[in-house]
């Protein structure tokens, strides 16, 4: 009769598979504009810049001043701008890289949000000088 091997080897994880098991941005940026509208005593504004429209909405959109690259959330009274991208998978757009570097240079705060809670710890304990995503 055969035996069995046990198999020690760990499944592969695949882009693919951790997009599935990974919060989307929607809910991740969701979870904490709740949690700066509960804590923070300032506004902040979403910039809804992305997303499936169609072809007739993007034009009037970008008519009205959609830009590619504009980063998802502004805090006027900190001159902040924040970018919010999945945990696990995800990266700044080329146009995105520009966008925040442009304001950099014009003196704004610019964080890279890799989900809620990292966007929470760099409010409270300071941002991050790059915007690769923390290890």
């Amino acid at each position: 009769m055969p035996t069995r091997r046990l198999s020690l080897s760990k499944k592969k994880t695949t882009a693919r598979s951790t997009a599935k098991t990974c919060p989307s941005e929607h809910i991740e940026q969701r979870t904490f504009v709740e949690w700066w509208r509960k804590t923070q005593p300032d506004d902040l504004f979403a910039i809804p810049n992305a997303g499936k429209r169609s072809k007739a909405a993007r034009g009037r959109l970008l008519v009205e001043g959609m830009t590619a690259g504009v980063w998802d959330l502004y805090a006027p009274a900190r001159f902040m701008w924040i970018e919010f991208k999945r945990r696990e998978v995800g990266a700044l757009s080329q146009a995105q890289k520009d966008f925040g570097t442009a304001r950099l240079e014009e003196g704004y705060q610019c964080i890279v949000a890799w989900g809620c809670d990292d966007a929470i710890a760099q409010l409270q304990s300071g941002i991050r000088a790059s915007w690769k995503r923390p290890k």
